[in-house]
């Protein structure tokens, strides 16, 4: 096992934004074994971090982002937050956090087919806080943001894979979130747009957020600061890179 030491976050000045302590996830069925997805993983990840999370099909990583993202519960251990404990946080405080700080970008990009660009990056700005006008300011703001201001009025049947990818992209970034989960976020898509979703993460952690690169591709993850390899349910590998933050 090759392990260096978690606190990035120490020795570059910056604070803890997340603490896995001793997280487990086991699943049940009533017609097979329980199957154990993670086994005891500590980690931690500090403010402003970019990390890339890699394992092949089957290894764990998916079901870390799950927790990660509080979308699940871990069947042991504790995950804090901001310094604070989920374990006991009701359903209804969970999704407020995932509101609030959490920002996933999924693999299947999941925009809303019959809304238009801004209106799907504009979504999770809730529409009780504000008003019409300062929605579509703002999502056209994260739309210019990842290059696509002309397409805002597009639907996304009439965007390539990589410019609806980065409608996602724009939709996790339009809530200004603590930290960015992406899952594979280049997988469908060929070397030129692979190249270029990259470079726009390396800018979207450049101005201060914490990003998190799930992915199966070691290529891609060996080009952020930090490396974290799961396999088979446990941390193998955890190590920073020489990479220029």
């Amino acid at each position: 096992m090759n392990r260096t030491s978690n606190a990035l976050s120490r020795r570059d000045g910056t604070d803890t934004l997340i603490q896995l302590e001793h997280i487990s996830k086991t699943y049940q069925s009533d017609h097979a074994v329980p199957h154990q997805a993670l086994q005891d993983i500590s980690l931690e990840i500090g403010r402003g971090e970019f990390v890339g999370i890699v394992g092949n099909s089957g290894s764990g990583k998916s079901t870390l982002m799950r927790i990660l993202s509080c979308e699940e519960r871990p069947t042991a251990g504790v995950y804090r937050f901001e310094g604070i404990s989920l374990q006991d946080s009701t359903p209804q405080a969970l999704s407020r956090l995932r509101r609030r700080k959490i920002a996933v970008i999924p693999q299947q990009y999941r925009l809303l087919r019959r809304c238009s660009a801004w209106e799907n990056v504009a979504a999770p700005l809730n529409s009780g806080s504000f008003s019409p006008s300062d929605r579509r300011r703002r999502a056209l703001r994260a739309l210019r943001q990842v290059g696509l201001r002309d397409c805002a009025d597009r639907l996304p049947g009439e965007l390539s894979g990589g410019q609806q990818q980065r409608v996602a992209i724009a939709r996790a970034m339009v809530c200004h979130p603590a930290m960015i989960l992406a899952d594979e976020p280049t997988g469908a898509l060929d070397i030129e747009s692979r190249e270029a979703i990259f470079q726009l993460f390396q800018q979207i952690h450049a101005a201060g957020a914490t990003v998190l690169l799930i992915t199966h591709d070691l290529s891609l993850a060996a080009r952020t600061q930090r490396l974290v390899r799961i396999h088979r349910g446990h941390i193998c590998e955890d190590r920073c890179l020489d990479n220029i933050a």
